[in-house]
């Protein structure tokens, strides 16, 4: 395809639609009442819904439908819609009951509290979630839901895919430059909508194991002191904890992986393990939200630094890593909470933010391509997209997420799909859903 006839498919084919944006790091200035994750404010009149053999479903999204921006009448102007979803390990939506695949609640008002998780709701992804492997420790209670993030509204343009069109797969590569077209369309759309700069091309990474020794490097690449940071890391018993765990869920599958016997080296993983566990509790203890004193900060950096220079270089090599995922999950509490975010320099918030900003993945080489929760319009996919003819209506796509924990299925998308005359009469009961992986 020339240029010309790209311009002319995406004009034909373009579609208003509503980008759903994470602001990061929350400020006071969002006033908003829809989030991702977190719990439901469900009027005391519904349920939480359940699959047909009484399984609760995960709670995903809460959206306070005044919030939106104007869909042409597509879309409640008043009311809320909570998405509920079957998130287990294969999430194999489209073998599934209506009903046991995912469930779209429309109410005219919400509760004034959160309705807590029923005791019974399963594990999310059947326990295989990145936060189960990573932070979960055995005795703590069921991980069931998403961490709570508030979100705002874009109006946005929205172009299908190539594989939308009959006869071209994901994977094939007649519309090569039509694909890279729209993803440059799409990128510079979510740029335009938000005011957040371009993505840069290259993302660098914050060599995390340092940042208890040293602080941020200036551009002339001269690092500042330890002290530049006041107080000092760990600014929270939150770090230490999200630190602690993640080494002690490590370091007991590691030992569960050793080969040819080496016994030195399962003791020491189980020691490490068995001294994370501890450092845990007492972050537990005194209270995650707290700042340790002076001698506790040093106490728990000595420790990392020890084991940095272990005797087992396989411990050593992998500390930083470790570090660095305990601090993305620690800011990842704090980051959604105005009030708290304070607590956390503005240095970490900036060396992570590519974890916590509007998702991203490449398609078309060399071209960073942002892309969105999203309503309406057309669905961008990781594999195969529904068609152009299509005679449904997006109303929600879900992405893949991890500044919320959300993974359908291998870096994919989940998405809820309305027949049009339903949602005119907003007849809500056969909303479907499916997922598409990466």
């Amino acid at each position: 395809m020339d240029k010309n006839e790209i311009y002319t498919v995406m004009a034909r084919n373009c579609e208003p639609a509503i980008m759903l944006h994470r602001p990061y790091p929350l400020t006071s200035a969002h006033k908003g009442h829809s989030y991702l994750g977190g719990t439901p404010k469900l009027p005391q009149s519904l349920e939480w819904p359940r699959t047909s053999s009484g399984v609760p479903l995960h709670f995903l999204a809460q959206i306070y439908c005044a919030e939106l921006p104007s869909s042409q009448g597509l879309l409640p102007d008043s009311g809320l819609l909570f998405f509920f979803a079957k998130i287990d390990e294969d999430m194999d939506w489209d073998n599934e009951p209506l009903h046991d695949a995912c469930r779209v609640l429309f109410v005219p008002d919400a509760a004034e509290t959160s309705t807590p998780a029923p005791s019974d709701l399963p594990k999310i992804q059947g326990g295989w979630s990145a936060f189960e492997k990573n932070f979960v420790l055995p005795s703590d209670p069921v991980y069931c839901s998403y961490p709570k993030w508030p979100v705002g509204f874009f109006s946005i343009d929205s172009w299908p895919d190539a594989s939308a069109f009959p006869g071209h797969h994901y994977l094939d590569n007649p519309f090569r430059e039509y694909q890279t077209a729209i993803d440059q369309a799409r990128s510079a759309e979510a740029d335009r909508a938000t005011g957040l700069p371009p993505l840069p091309e290259k993302v660098s990474y914050v060599d995390s194991s340092q940042l208890m020794d040293v602080g941020p490097k200036d551009k002339d690449s001269d690092t500042l002191p330890a002290a530049a940071f006041d107080p000092p890391f760990p600014q929270l018993w939150l770090m230490i904890d999200r630190v602690a765990r993640i080494v002690a869920t490590w370091s007991a599958e590691s030992a569960r992986r050793v080969r040819d016997a080496d016994d030195a080296l399962i003791a020491a993983y189980n020691t490490l393990r068995q001294d994370a566990v501890r450092w845990a509790a007492v972050a537990k203890a005194a209270g995650l939200l707290t700042q340790p004193d002076a001698g506790q900060q040093r106490r728990f950096t000595d420790w990392m630094r020890a084991l940095r220079h272990h005797d087992h270089r396989q411990i050593g090599t992998n500390v930083g890593s470790l570090y660095a995922k305990g601090l993305i999950s620690a800011i990842q509490y704090i980051a959604q909470r105005p009030d708290l975010t304070a607590y956390i320099p503005k240095f970490y918030l900036q060396a992570y933010a590519k974890e916590f900003l509007p998702n991203r993945y490449q398609r078309s080489p060399g071209y960073p391509n942002r892309v969105s929760h999203q309503m309406l319009g057309n669905a961008h996919s990781a594999q195969q997209a529904n068609p152009v003819d299509r005679e449904e209506v997006l109303l929600l796509q879900l992405i893949s997420d991890p500044g919320v924990n959300f993974m359908f299925c291998d870096m994919g998308e989940a998405e809820f799909w309305i027949n049009k005359d339903d949602l005119a009469n907003r007849h809500f009961d056969r909303v479907r859903a499916t997922t598409c992986g990466g």
